[in-house]
Order: structure tokens, then sequence, then C-alpha cells
């Protein structure tokens, strides 16, 4: 997936202890592990935007390594 890279590292950096974790952490850590793989410069892009993007891929869990939680909606709707 490209997304700016901003929004890249914030997704695979976080960590609970920064102001940075929102969220969309909660849920991309609890279904997946997500990887920074390269950034890709501005000037790739027609018309030039005035940020980077960046590859971001996420290898999905299998159900089993998911966190341990009564239930995913009452889990899911206390985090957001």
């Amino acid at each position: 997936m490209i997304v700016l890279e901003e929004t890249a590292v914030r997704l695979v950096e976080s960590s609970l202890r920064t102001s940075e974790y929102r969220p969309i952490n909660v849920f991309v850590n609890f279904y997946s592990e997500p990887e920074y793989n390269f950034r890709v410069p501005r000037t790739n892009f027609f018309p030039q935007p005035n940020v980077d993007a960046a590859v971001v891929t996420f290898r999905l869990k299998q159900a089993l390594d998911y966190p341990s939680v009564a239930s995913t909606k009452s889990f899911f709707s206390m985090v957001g």
C-alpha cells in the first residue's frame, strides 16, 4: 500500500508510549504486522505533491495470533 510517508512511519513505528499511537494503530497491530518497505520520493508523481510517500505491507495474522479479548466488537468500541 502506498501512503504518505508520515502516515507510513506512524503505522509501523508507533508504540503505546508515544502520543502518536492512535486507534488505527490498535486495529492494524491487532490484525497484522505492518512493515515499512521503502520511501517513494515526491518526484515520482505527476503532478508532484509536496510530500513523499512510502510503501507499507501488512502481513495478516492468523486468527489464533490475534490478541486475546472477550469480544472484538467490545474491544474496538472501547478503543475507538
